[in-house]
């Protein structure tokens, strides 16, 4: 009987043991996996940096399109015509001399777009010239439609000269999150979606107002390009303000 009661014992001893050895070892794959995952979400970013660094041209352009866009040189500029202060002149001319800094960037290492770097700095050097002009104005109580007449400026030719830029660099991968952050930037700025609407304020043609409306339809595309792609809760909140900004001006 004792014999007995003591093998009975050593079999649930036995099963308790192939039970707890397989739940280990199923709480250590779980485990191990996860690992795995993260060391791969790890090496795709740490490819994408590499790649930019082999190709240095690219975070040129992508500075380039910051320091002009939302964000950026135009943003500013529109607000010191539209609202006035001293703020918006200011960092106008911040941006304008990154721009700059962006531009020398991408001359030093594309002498093929030496024609259209000439235009787009012949293009920042007149509104850096307004940029004193507009403040004063507005500062005098100059209506904003009033001194965008009279310190109007062509934005065509730099922005046929950036698309031009764009058309000579080596693609790599336009699903990437750069690829689209950098479509993004130009949907909305220079050019884009957010610079027309403010020009259509101050200048009332039907054309800006298609225009507008084209970059942010461009834009609301690149967000959903985006939030396609495998995304971190700080990347969906970012998404949802940006979609917000684009559905307020829309």
């Amino acid at each position: 009987m004792f014999k007995s009661l003591m093998s009975r014992l050593s079999l649930r001893i036995l099963a308790f043991g192939i039970i707890g050895t397989t739940l280990l070892a199923s709480l250590l794959l779980v485990v191990t996996f996860l690992f795995i995952q993260r060391q791969v979400a790890l090496s795709e970013k740490n490819a994408d940096q590499l790649a930019e660094l082999a190709n240095p041209l690219d975070p040129a352009i992508n500075s380039l399109v910051a320091a002009l866009g939302y964000g950026g040189m135009i943003h500013f500029y529109k607000n010191a015509e539209l609202r006035g202060g001293a703020h918006f002149p200011e960092e106008a001319s911040r941006r304008i001399g990154a721009a700059l800094a962006s531009l020398d960037e991408i001359l030093f290492l594309d002498q093929r777009s030496r024609d259209d770097v000439a235009v787009i700095r012949r293009m920042l050097a007149d509104y850096d010239k307004n940029i004193t002009k507009v403040e004063f104005l507005r500062a005098v109580g100059t209506a904003p439609e009033v001194l965008a007449a009279a310190t109007g400026i062509d934005d065509a030719p730099a922005i046929a000269a950036l698309n031009s830029i764009f058309s000579r660099r080596v693609v790599r991968d336009e699903a990437s999150k750069t690829s689209i952050v950098r479509n993004l930037r130009l949907a909305l700025g220079y050019g884009g979606g957010i610079h027309a609407f403010k020009d259509y304020i101050l200048h009332k043609r039907p054309e800006m107002a298609e225009r507008a409306e084209a970059g942010l339809a461009r834009a609301a595309q690149e967000i959903e390009r985006y939030r396609s792609l495998n995304i971190n809760a700080g990347e969906f909140a970012a998404l949802r303000d940006i979609a917000g900004v684009i559905g307020a001006y829309r």
